[in-house]
């Protein structure tokens, strides 16, 4: 598909991983070793040919769905919005892979269009909640990191 997306992307994701890892709370680093291990598995399992995107590629699938599912456990327990948004990302790039199974003449540009181009956002969003942690941090002193860490407000203690 050409040369340029792929420097772009390893640039973004050396970017946006490297500054979670320094930077980020739990949530941003769990992510970002995610996409570390997404990727290693992807060389792994479905290692880029001159044909890609020409046909669908179990392996990829397996990992992107494996990314899905994990993100969306994080979306469940983490205090932030961000895990819900790259959950749904990650779940349209699924959703691409069973379109090229369901619609078997997708054209490769396509297929293309409908997995990889997910990636863009996901690697901007996580540079953008890694920073967003920062300022709460900067301006509050303390960013809670996990659902059971809210304080309860006072409709909660009602309950209680």
């Amino acid at each position: 598909m050409g040369y340029i997306h792929q420097a772009v992307f390893i640039l973004l994701w050396i970017a946006s991983c490297g500054y979670a890892c320094a930077r980020g709370g739990p949530p941003e680093r769990m992510v970002a070793v995610l996409f570390l291990g997404g990727a290693l598995a992807s060389m792994a399992l479905g290692p880029p040919k001159s044909g890609a995107f020409n046909a669908l590629e179990p392996g990829i699938v397996g990992v992107d769905t494996c990314m899905f599912l994990l993100l969306c456990c994080l979306a469940l327990y983490s205090s932030r919005f961000w895990p819900l948004a790259m959950a749904g990302l990650q779940g349209a790039e699924v959703l691409g892979h069973l379109a090229r199974l369901i619609e078997h003449p997708v054209l490769p540009h396509a297929y293309f269009a409908l997995t990889v181009m997910w990636s863009f956002p996901m690697l901007a969003l996580l540079g953008l909640a890694t920073w967003r942690h920062r300022r709460r941090l900067d301006r509050y002193g303390h960013d809670y990191t996990w659902s059971w860490e809210l304080p309860a407000t006072r409709s909660d203690k009602e309950f209680r």
